[in-house]
């Protein structure tokens, strides 16, 4: 139970720390400041376009976007109120409430769209490997959390072709530096997101395998991150976070309906120009919450021992109520 024993010292660390997780947002004058961490890629850009066009600042609110490598990592930060919010993957959510961290989902961020050009994720291999099927991966997989969404559908997803995911060993690696790990032998696999995953694959000596997690979770348009916060966060500040998803809802149509915004959006987060952006998958843009979805990501956390079943939560636990 790899994750169990991250997340237990997660909450140790936490509780050492102390903090307030959020402040009344009536308590003061004033837009009610929101910093979130996010991985910068083109699964934020919805949130990047209501920054842009102010969706957030006409309802009161004060949106920032700050980085971080793994949402596990940035749970601290989330905890004693550096920032007010975060996204992540359901494995780090579930994980960590399963341990007793305070945290409720608000609302998901993206979902998966299969393309011609590829989904949000992919699986790459060496091409020299000998490697063409999920059920040959073996060795070593990079991925940018141990025990995250990336981690564990891949794995699931090396069971379910008829593999045997225990010859694998999950190693904690940075998305910007995994096709590099990959080239130069340090890995023998890896897991990323866009625009990782298309770059990579249009690389001839690598070899993409497609999208784990559309075996992992059954299903082509699951998901990929949600808006975390504090239960303390959202016990105070309830009437924000109502405004938020709204602005966040309207700011995903926009990305939606116009991909060359998104695409901009993604270029602001990745500091990428827009061009080498112009192929690269796009995923769907929604604060709708699938809770079958959730039941499947906490089923495969205890299949894959990463979850004891006595302390797994259920999905009503995992949700803010508004």
């Amino acid at each position: 139970m790899r994750y169990l024993a991250t997340a237990a010292a997660l909450l140790l660390s936490v509780t050492a720390c102390g903090g307030d997780s959020g402040s009344d947002s009536g308590a003061a004058a004033g837009p009610t400041k929101i910093k979130i961490g996010v991985s910068p890629n083109v699964n934020v850009a919805g949130m990047q376009i209501g920054i842009d066009q102010g969706k957030f600042t006409a309802r009161e609110l004060a949106v920032e976007l700050d980085s971080h490598q793994s949402s596990s990592a940035s749970v601290p930060l989330l905890l004693n109120n550096q920032w007010q919010m975060t996204t992540a993957g359901a494995a780090t959510v579930i994980s960590a409430i399963a341990e007793g961290v305070d945290l409720k989902i608000v609302s998901s961020v993206s979902y998966n769209v299969v393309t011609d050009d590829g989904a949000s994720r992919a699986t790459l291999v060496r091409a020299n490997s000998g490697i063409t099927t999920f059920q040959q991966v073996k060795g070593k997989l990079g991925v940018n959390g141990l025990g995250s969404s990336l981690d564990i559908h891949t794995r699931a997803t090396i069971d379910k072709a008829g593999g045997d995911s225990k010859q694998l060993t999950s190693v904690e690696i940075p998305q910007s530096n995994a096709v590099a790990a990959l080239r130069d032998g340090t890995v023998d696999a890896i897991t990323v997101t866009q625009p990782f995953a298309y770059r990579a694959s249009q690389d001839p000596s690598l070899r993409s395998l497609g999208d784990p997690a559309i075996s992992a979770l059954d299903s082509e348009q699951a998901p990929i991150i949600y808006t975390v916060v504090a239960g303390s966060f959202a016990e105070k500040n309830a009437e924000a976070l109502r405004q938020f998803v709204e602005a966040l809802g309207e700011a995903s149509t926009v990305a939606n309906d116009d991909p060359q915004a998104a695409r901009q959006a993604a270029s602001k987060l990745t500091e990428l120009p827009v061009e080498q952006l112009a192929k690269i998958p796009l995923p769907g843009y929604g604060t709708e919450i699938d809770r079958d979805v959730l039941q499947h990501e906490i089923d495969v956390l205890v299949q894959y021992g990463d979850l004891a079943k006595e302390k797994a939560p259920s999905v009503d636990d995992l949700l803010w109520k508004p």
